[in-house]
Parts: C-alpha cells; sequence; structure tokens
C-alpha cells in the first residue's frame, strides 16, 4: 500500500487559498464552494437563525436571510412558498418557526399571490401555537390588511368543530 501511496498526488491547500475557481470567500475568511440561494432557503427553514453562527451572529444572520427571502418571493414566489410548506409538513425542520415567518413576509412583499400564501398558513400552521406565532409575525411586520386577517380566518374555517376545540382545550395555557 506505501507503494500506492506514493505515486498519488495529494495536494493540500489552507482554506484561506482558494483551491478551485469556482469557490468563493466566506464568512470566516476562508474559501468554500458557493451555495444557491434556493439551497440557502432551505437551510434557513430547517435550522433557523438561533445563536447565529461561529462566525456570523444571530442578528446579521438573520437579516442576510430576510433579505435573502424577499429577494427571492420577488423573484419567484411559487416556489419559495412550495418549498416552505415542504419542510415544514416533511417535519424537515428543528422548528416550524422560520417557515411561518417566510409566510408572514410573503404576505407583506408586493407583487406575491397572497391566495397562494393563504393556503399555505393551514398547512404549516397546525396547531393554534403555531397560528398565534404567525400573527404575532404578522403585527411585527406591520400589521394587519385584508389578505392577512383572511390567511388566518381561513385556518380558523378550515378545521372542524372537534378539531377547533382540541385546540383551544390542548393549548390554551400556551403562550408566544
Amino acid at each position: 500500500m506505501s507503494k500506492a501511496l506514493k505515486n498519488v498526488n495529494v495536494h493540500r491547500s489552507a482554506q484561506t487559498e482558494q483551491a478551485n475557481p469556482s469557490q468563493v470567500k466566506n464568512n470566516a475568511g476562508g474559501f468554500s464552494f458557493k451555495v444557491s440561494n434556493w439551497d440557502r432557503l432551505e437551510r434557513f427553514l430547517i435550522l433557523g437563525t438561533d445563536k447565529g453562527t461561529y462566525y456570523v451572529g444571530e442578528k446579521d444572520l438573520t437579516k442576510q436571510n430576510v433579505d435573502l427571502v424577499r429577494e427571492l418571493l420577488k423573484q419567484d414566489a411559487a416556489e419559495v412558498i412550495r418549498r416552505t410548506v415542504d419542510v415544514s409538513v416533511n417535519a424537515r425542520a428543528k422548528s416550524n418557526s422560520p417557515a411561518l415567518f417566510v409566510l408572514a413576509l410573503a404576505m407583506n412583499v408586493d407583487g406575491v399571490d397572497k391566495s397562494i400564501v393563504r393556503s399555505a398558513v393551514a398547512q404549516v400552521a397546525r396547531t393554534s401555537t403555531h397560528l398565534f406565532e404567525y400573527a404575532q409575525y404578522i403585527e411585527n411586520l406591520g400589521g394587519w390588511g385584508p389578505a392577512k386577517r383572511k390567511s388566518v380566518v381561513n385556518w380558523y374555517e378550515s378545521k372542524t368543530d372537534d378539531k377547533l376545540a382540541l385546540q383551544v382545550v390542548k393549548y390554551r395555557s400556551r403562550t408566544i
């Protein structure tokens, strides 16, 4: 085996050196391969921004992600909502909060089809606690309008009497 290893050319470069032209400078000052904006969206939906990262604080990371989501909503809102619902419904995230936030943000971006967002709210906000968190995001992002109110009304109207009663009894002591 040692003879075989002699013939292998292993080039090691420091992380601070660009080893491949497709690499970009990262937050740590090193180089890494660029991640697509859609992958960044999914990372945000799955991991959120709690406590930030080793190299980027929570506040800066949150701002970067909010800017990214706004940009993607302007490009293809239906795809953003589709991915948001997919991550939430398939339980791919550690928390449902980023998905609820994306839906609230989508309700505040001009040009987004609000009917798509309204139908997604009923899928992503599976409990009254989720709905109240979504409502708090709406409030924090500038308040209520007819489309935003309708998204909450649709959530209530999508539930049977029994399911609504369960939400009232099961989650009555929870607060956000």
